[in-house]
């Protein structure tokens, strides 16, 4: 079950998904989380040829050898459409086939923004969504559950207050400047 827990000081919104923590969890080598070295690893559910451990793709891209980036429905997702407080849905992205696939080549790179674009523009089609994130866990210590070389995508019914006081104060400075505040902090 997961549910918005909002905090009464200071209204920030949390999304409480508890089914999160019986996802799977590759075992930390040392406390450096040394590199990785093997191009594929049979317990990963994100390498190529393990894919019965995922579902079905929502989104992928192939080269003769097979799919180079692929994007589905995360298992233990933070969000999804059989919710009634929030709706939404989590993908996870797999940026690679590569289990040691840190260090993109030019395609590589491409191909996963090429997947980024497509997995975002659909998501915000569904009138429903409000807001779409796309995050990037790498290692233990940033929230990454998996070595393998993956990013998420999040989208949501509602707005986050921190984005919400954003988009406030960036019409604000429009109407007193007649310019964009991104542009005035770029130049």
């Amino acid at each position: 079950m997961k549910e918005i827990r909002i905090d009464d000081i200071n209204n920030d919104i949390v999304i409480f998904a508890k089914d999160r923590a019986k996802r799977p969890m590759d075992k930390v080598i040392s406390e450096n989380e040394e590199e990785i070295i093997d191009e594929y690893n049979k317990d990963c559910p994100f390498c190529r040829g393990n894919e019965h451990y995922t579902p079905e793709s929502r989104f992928k891209i192939e080269d003769e050898n097979g799919w180079t980036v692929r994007s589905t429905d995360n298992k233990f997702p933070i969000v999804d459409k059989f919710q009634e407080n929030i709706y939404g849905s989590h993908e996870v992205m797999i940026d690679t086939y590569r289990h040691n696939g840190n260090f993109m080549n030019e395609d590589e790179f491409y191909n996963m923004l090429l997947m980024y674009r497509d997995r975002y523009s659909n998501l915000i089609k569904d009138e429903k969504v409000q807001y779409v994130s796309i995050f990037k866990n790498y290692l233990r210590k940033a929230g990454a559950s998996l070595n393998h070389p993956h990013s998420q995508i999040v989208s949501i019914s509602i707005i986050p207050p921190d984005i919400e006081r954003e988009l406030y104060i960036s019409k604000q400075y429009y109407i007193e400047n007649k310019r964009y505040l991104y542009d005035d902090i770029i130049n």
